[in-house]
């Protein structure tokens, strides 16, 4: 069967967001009740966008503009090619291109999904020297799938019932994972309820360090095979960690590194890699990401960690749910804050500290019952 294509303008209308103030990180535009999506929020979003992390206020609002539910957001900057259809009123910047589909001429979830596909072409031609960048003329030179609207309707509604149930387990996970974070920390840092079996024993403190047989940097390899770096591998990224626990699609570049390298750095279940590297933006040193059999069948059982990340390997694998638990703890209550500051070089040294330490029980921890 063979479909007419179009360009995105001749489906509906096109757009770019509005952040006509400069600088753009002005703390007098921000804090109000009008939802400011980024491209870091498009990226983050499975299919639907209502999640941001920043507001703007009136002052905010009036250098910008409000995009109705049921755009379709598309990353320019940054991220090129992104997408996930605004669900609550809200602005995004000019690195963000805003759709609004014809309802006579285009379903927006086809569109998106017609996007998707695309996602590769359009990034090769947003190739830059210093940054890649998608244009809105570059955005529209590419003629997208057309098919009657009917068809693309039903073809969304197939599609869109599958990422419907995605985003549902996702969300599960996300509420499981809490519950399972909120049961240590009552247990094993506030010390309440824990169960009767474990009441007796003594408590003493250690050096994170004492429990990993492993410790070791990441790699990046060549984006080629070479002759010396001839392996492939996926490589995973601390900005891929949500990804891998949310249970999406997978983003982490394949490329190539060599035997040796690969031999050292093989990632197994119940490793535990650490983002490592930090910058003024992000702070995310010692966030963490526990290896389970599902990442490695995701990654055809040929994974490391990235050069900005550490992986770490406890001597006895049944420990690693509790201290991921308990490293992923720290990072979300603030207690890593020591490593985030920004070396010249930009690389924090997690866990490397002697003061990086925790508390576990002589009799419990050692053998693997209270895991």
């Amino acid at each position: 069967m063979s479909w007419q294509t179009a360009p995105l303008s001749a489906l509906g209308s096109v757009g770019r967001g509005k952040s006509r103030h400069r600088p753009r990180n002005d703390s007098s535009l921000y804090g109000g009740p009008y939802p400011f999506f980024q491209t870091g929020d498009v990226t983050a979003a499975d299919f639907y966008l209502y999640a941001y992390t920043q507001s703007y206020n009136e002052k905010g609002l009036a250098q910008s503009k409000i995009w109705e539910p049921e755009t379709l957001c598309i990353t320019i900057a940054a991220n090129i090619a992104e997408t996930a259809i605004l669900k609550i009123p809200g602005c995004f910047p000019d690195s963000i291109v805003g759709f609004r589909a014809d309802g006579s001429k285009s379903d927006v979830r086809f569109v998106k999904y017609a996007l998707d596909v695309a996602k590769r072409d359009f990034q090769t031609i947003s190739k830059g020297t210093t940054q890649d960048n998608l244009s809105v003329e570059k955005l529209l030179s590419i003629n997208l799938p057309a098919p009657p609207l009917e068809t693309q309707r039903r073809i969304a509604d197939i599609l869109s019932a599958y990422d419907d149930l995605i985003e549902n387990n996702t969300r599960r996970i996300a509420i499981l994972e809490d519950m399972a974070r909120r049961l240590f920390e009552e247990w094993f840092v506030q010390r309440r309820g824990l169960p009767s079996i474990a009441a007796p024993v003594e408590w003493r403190e250690f050096v994170m360090g004492e429990l990993f047989s492993f410790t070791g940097g990441g790699d990046w390899g060549s984006e080629e095979p070479t002759r010396d770096e001839s392996e492939a591998v996926t490589v995973i990224r601390g900005t891929d960690f949500d990804d891998f626990d949310g249970g999406r699609a997978i983003r982490s570049p394949v490329r190539f590194i060599s035997q040796k390298s690969f031999q050292k750095r093989r990632l197994q279940v119940g490793d535990i890699v650490v983002e490592n590297s930090i910058n003024a933006k992000s702070r995310t040193a010692g966030k963490t990401l526990l290896i389970t059999d599902g990442i490695l069948q995701a990654c055809s059982g040929r994974a490391i960690g990235a050069s900005f990340c550490k992986q770490y390997r406890p001597i006895e694998p049944s420990w690693s749910s509790l201290i991921y638990l308990y490293m992923k703890g720290q990072f979300e209550r603030g207690e890593l804050a020591y490593f985030q500051n920004v070396a010249a070089n930009g690389i924090a040294q997690c866990l490397e500290d002697p003061r990086h330490s925790g508390a576990h029980q002589d009799s419990g921890l050692s053998s693997g019952a209270t895991v």
